[in-house]
């Protein structure tokens, strides 16, 4: 799981700080809803991966935009997937 952060933060044995990721040639899916329901995003994602022939070379990464814990349905987050730049 991705979080954004406005400052830096000690790595812990429980995570890693990470300055900045970068993925290069991903697809993204972005999401706005009750974060119970964020599979059925991340299955919309795999589909269009899948007719598309597309192949991942990532996990699919998930970046919390936005939380609202008064009203979860509003919560925004992007799934992104890594896909091979070849053409085979």
């Amino acid at each position: 799981m991705l979080m954004p952060v406005d400052n830096t933060i000690n790595s812990t044995d429980k995570f890693d700080f990470k300055n900045q990721i970068k993925i290069v040639n991903a697809v993204v899916a972005s999401y706005i809803g009750h974060p119970m329901r964020l599979q059925d995003a991340c299955n919309q994602l795999n589909q269009y991966i899948m007719e598309r022939r597309l192949q991942p070379i990532t996990v699919g990464y998930n970046v919390t935009k936005k939380t609202d814990m008064l009203s979860p349905e509003n919560t925004e987050i992007d799934v992104y997937v890594g896909i091979s730049p070849n053409i085979l």
